[in-house]
């Protein structure tokens, strides 16, 4: 079992450049009407390393963490071939709630990734689906989607995805939507 896994530290080479990997730009969340549109930093990966070794194994971690999020008693099948990786039955909580993904991630010449992700019961927090005039104040999301995507940066990775997604919002409060009751 390994305690915590940091996977910043692993998937991405900054090359001294900004740290920022994608967010809103300043004040953009408080000007626009519903969503703001997001920076996606277009540094590209250096997947090299990966490129250069497999490996294959059942893994247990109390604590998987990207930046400020964490995945909870994480367990998941992962193996590395030929600067493929895949991840199979990925299972843990997140926020305390359920979530199971898979995805298969190229990392050579031309890198994609692709999958399916799963999540249930997930808070959903004003400024998360919002802005200054329309948004979701709270309620809680039931989503599944599958996705593939090219992967060679950040930026590549949200203007290149292709994505089938269904989800409910439960307990909505919205903001913005002057509705008869």
């Amino acid at each position: 079992k390994i305690n915590t896994l940091e996977l910043e530290r692993y998937f991405y080479n900054g090359g001294g450049q900004s740290a920022q990997i994608s967010s809103f730009r300043p004040n953009a969340v408080e000007d626009a009407d519903f969503i703001a549109k997001p920076y996606f930093d277009k540094a590209k990966f250096d997947f090299g390393f990966y490129n250069s070794f497999d490996f294959q194994g059942k893994f247990d971690f109390g604590r998987l963490s990207y930046k400020n999020n964490e995945l909870q008693n994480a367990l998941m099948n992962l193996s590395l071939k030929d600067g493929v990786l895949n991840m199979n039955q990925l299972t843990g909580t997140y926020k305390g709630e359920p979530v199971t993904a898979s995805w298969e991630w190229g990392m050579s010449k031309n890198p994609y990734l692709k999958g399916n992700l799963e999540v249930k019961n997930q808070v959903l927090s004003e400024g998360v689906l919002s802005g200054k005039k329309y948004g979701i104040r709270s309620g809680k999301i039931d989503l599944k989607t599958s996705f593939d995507t090219s992967a060679s940066s950040f930026e590549d990775m949200f203007l290149g995805l292709n994505s089938t997604t269904e989800f409910v919002i439960n307990s909505p409060i919205v903001k913005g939507w002057d509705m008869a009751a």
